[in-house]
């Protein structure tokens, strides 16, 4: 009997096994939606219950939490795909996620060691309820949304391009018109192009 090593050139090593990503099971998936619905309704509750200041302290208690269960998911994330961020699937999904625990972090450490909140990255922290998109496409509920929301996002942009288009040249012509017209408040209305933009937007949107 030849020997394996010695008719194949060398050792022949046993095939490696495919190590499971954390991240990739249904489970990891579930409770992570578990977290943001969690989040989504504290959020909801908080707004609800704005004014009443020992509700807003449980809340942002609970913030607390949320924030390092979202700090958790991600650094399973970043283990999965060798702590590379450019490997990670979904990338400008992730990379916002990773934006935002920084900040929310940040919100956090800034609460507790000064005992002052930013108003700003409080208002950043409700931008959570967004990832609620991406986990929806993740376990396939609603696929598409991604290439929806690219696509609304896309026909609103050249929608408003086009009002603003049409108030320029009308606020032109209405400035050539309008701007000595012998009553002081409609001489003052389209005094020059900025106030007949802005008095034609007005118009246009029945504010005032």
């Amino acid at each position: 009997v030849r020997d394996p090593e010695a008719a194949g050139g060398g050792p022949r090593h046993a095939p490696q096994r495919e190590v499971l990503k954390i991240s990739g099971t249904t489970t990891f998936h579930m409770l992570s939606l578990t977290v943001i619905m969690l989040n989504t309704i504290t959020l909801t509750l908080e707004a609800v219950f704005i004014s009443r200041q020992d509700f807003r302290s449980a809340c942002e208690r609970a913030e607390m939490v949320f924030t390092g269960l979202y700090v958790v998911e991600l650094l399973c994330r970043l283990h999965d795909c060798g702590w590379s961020i450019r490997s990670l699937e979904e990338r400008s999904w992730n990379s916002f996620d990773l934006a935002l625990n920084f900040v929310c972090v940040g919100d956090v450490a800034l609460e507790q060691f000064t005992g002052t909140s930013s108003h700003g990255t409080s208002v950043v922290r409700l931008f959570r309820v967004l990832r609620l998109l991406r986990m929806f496409t993740t376990l396939k509920f609603l696929s598409k949304v991604d290439r929806v929301l690219a696509q609304a996002v896309k026909e609103m942009l050249q929608f408003g391009l086009v009002v603003a288009v049409c108030l320029y040249v009308f606020a032109v012509l209405a400035t050539n018109l309008l701007w000595d017209n012998p009553d002081d408040e409609i001489a003052g209305m389209f005094a020059h192009l900025g106030m007949s933009f802005w008095s034609l937007f007005k118009m246009m949107t029945m504010d005032g």
